[in-house]
């Protein structure tokens, strides 16, 4: 681990915080669920950070992001098939 995400990691860990406050406050805020799993993904908490990517196109199906990050995360892991669907519905 690098000494600058050493110095950096307290601010993601309180950001993630803010926005789990957040999401409490306004479940319906996609964006808000979207930001949470890009935290996630930078703990390399790739399980959380996927089910907040799905929670967030559940209340936004159109949200590219989402979709594009979900794609990113299959493909981390080898799935290339689900990784290229969720690349396509983000294009669209």
């Amino acid at each position: 681990m690098s000494y600058l995400y050493k110095r950096r990691r307290p601010s993601i860990v309180r950001n993630f915080w803010v926005y789990r406050r957040l999401i409490a406050l306004q479940p319906r805020l996609a964006a808000a669920r979207l930001n949470l799993g890009l935290l996630l993904l930078r703990l390399e908490k790739r399980a959380e950070a996927a089910d907040c990517f799905r929670a967030a196109l559940k209340l936004n199906p159109a949200m590219a992001a989402a979709h594009n990050n979900l794609g990113n995360l299959a493909k981390m892991e080898g799935r290339l098939g689900e990784a290229a669907e969720c690349y396509r519905a983000a294009a669209v």
